[in-house]
């Protein structure tokens, strides 16, 4: 199965460190950019935004 490329925009960034947040997969395995630049800052705060916002959610009883 083919699949295209995507550009690396912000928000494909945030959509892969929200999948791998979601999947556990610990942050420095999933952020495979070069420590210190830009896009390794912007996979790291988009990671731990969706660690958080995972955190804060309430379950729900029915």
């Amino acid at each position: 199965m083919a699949e295209s490329i995507k550009t690396l925009t912000p928000a494909v960034l945030h959509s892969q460190a929200s999948h791998a947040a979601a999947q556990g997969v610990p942050l420095n395995e999933a952020n495979h950019h070069e420590q210190g630049t830009p896009l390794w800052h912007l996979f790291n705060n988009a990671y731990r935004q969706a660690v958080h916002a995972a955190d804060c959610e309430v379950p729900r009883h029915g």
